[in-house]
């Protein structure tokens, strides 16, 4: 990615409309961009509904990276992570020497994974704080307060200017790995609830429930610490109280795919965490029996 500047004219693609990809493309529009839509099938809107609000845009929808007429300035990975080499045609297709390749996928080593298909300067790793559910393609519901964390850097720049002026605030941190880890705790200790427990994620509100999750998270959070992240003390409450007050009714995105049947991001949400565990010499027996059980419940 070269430093030239980009204007506010600057274009935009999301590859991968799921939950976040449709709030993605509806924000995009919120902020008077139109973007490029790459999915396997096509629609011809966006039905987005939150806060008492529905938002409905057309859409140009591409279903062949042939189709692609050239490269966008901000490129919105959508995908799932074990998705990610399916849709390495239109990271080609879409991306050129100065395009962003922002990540919004799950874990904490966007760059490092997706370094592959571009250059690792061109990644904008995103976290987000974002509960939706897709409903039928094209149509999704948001809730919660949404928002993105972005690095401070010239990649994270380029996706808050994309979304700059839309109900989707985009936040530039220089600690951003505090920021991953502690999406990582919450997606770590609500993937093996939601999994095992089949329930919302409110159900922590339950005293065995919110001290299995505490406990989970208190594991997780030595290793994020040994990873450089500054987690405090009682980040294991914090998180439990966040969940309770702001989306109880919420499922979590990997707790819906084992309910459908279909593969998990239980490497990116909970292996790692029992990797970067062995690596670091540190114990997470909780955290190891979650991850396992997730493991073989796995679609073969």
């Amino acid at each position: 990615m070269s430093s030239q500047s980009i204007g506010d004219d600057l274009t935009a693609a999301v590859i991968g409309p799921g939950a976040i990809g449709l709030v993605a493309i509806s924000a995009l529009h919120d902020a008077g961009r139109r973007p490029t839509v790459a999915a396997r099938a096509s629609f011809d809107r966006v039905v987005h509904r939150f806060g008492g609000r529905e938002l409905v845009h057309e859409v140009d929808v591409l279903t062949d990276p042939r189709q692609a007429n050239g490269p966008a300035d901000v490129v919105f990975l959508a995908t799932k992570v074990h998705q990610s080499d399916g849709a390495a045609a239109w990271i080609e297709a879409l991306c050129g020497p100065d395009s962003v390749l922002a990540a919004l996928q799950n874990g904490i080593d966007q760059r490092e994974r997706l370094s592959r298909y571009v250059a690792p300067e061109a990644i904008a790793p995103v976290v987000v704080n974002l509960p939706a559910e897709r409903e039928e393609p094209g149509v999704v519901t948001s809730g919660g307060r949404p928002s993105l964390v972005v690095p401070a850097d010239e990649a994270g720049a380029r996706v808050a200017r994309a979304l700059a002026g839309s109900f989707l605030p985009v936040r530039q941190v220089d600690d951003f790995v505090t920021h991953s880890w502690t999406k990582l705790l919450i997606n770590s200790s609500l993937g093996i609830i939601g999994v095992l427990g089949g329930a919302p994620n409110g159900v922590i509100a339950e005293p065995d429930a919110g001290d299995l999750v505490r406990a989970l998270i208190d594991e997780a959070a030595a290793v994020g610490r040994a990873e450089g992240a500054d987690l405090p003390d009682d980040i294991a409450e914090t998180i439990v109280k966040r969940i309770v007050t702001g989306a109880p009714d919420h499922r979590s995105s990997i707790a819906l795919d084992r309910a459908a049947g279909l593969p998990t991001e239980w490497e990116a949400r909970n292996k790692v965490v029992v990797d970067l565990a062995d690596r670091h010499g540190i114990d997470v027996p909780l955290n190891r029996a979650g991850t396992t059980l997730i493991r073989l419940g796995e679609p073969t």
